[in-house]
């Protein structure tokens, strides 16, 4: 990936996020990620929001450079959780009452990793693709 625009919409392909969802969860316009992903903006002073929300190394975002993704999450609790759970959608609590209580402890045990920053990307993708299946 040469440009922010690729590497933008890789990510966002990834997440499967609407331009309208990131928006609103980075705190920018829609406009503003409109042009980034159309390449007619090539910076953005949100940028480090924008990977924040989309849980990806900055510079890789900005500018290619390092990797994609964060070893591990380091920092307090609430950073860690807060970093992995805004780019999620929210779980209906009808729908997290009616899960087993294998899938629940096995969901939380993947949190508790990042309590401790020994959550990976492979994790992040566990706990995206559980909690898309449970937000629809």
């Amino acid at each position: 990936m040469t440009t922010l625009s690729e590497r933008l919409k890789e990510i966002i392909r990834e997440r499967k996020l609407s331009q309208e969802s990131l928006a609103e969860k980075a705190g920018v316009s829609q406009t503003t990620i409109h042009k980034l992903l159309s390449g007619k903006a090539l910076e953005s002073r949100k940028i480090s929001k924008i990977a924040e929300v989309l849980g990806v190394n900055t510079d890789w975002l900005a500018i290619g450079k390092g990797d994609k993704f964060y070893e591990n999450y380091q920092g307090n609790n609430a950073d860690n959780n807060l970093k992995i759970i805004n780019w999620c959608p929210v779980i209906e609590e009808s729908k997290w009452k009616e899960l087993p209580q294998y899938t629940k402890a096995f969901f939380e045990n993947l949190l508790n990793k990042s309590s401790s920053g020994k959550l990976t990307h492979d994790h992040i993708e566990v706990l995206q693709n559980m909690v898309n299946v449970l937000s629809k």
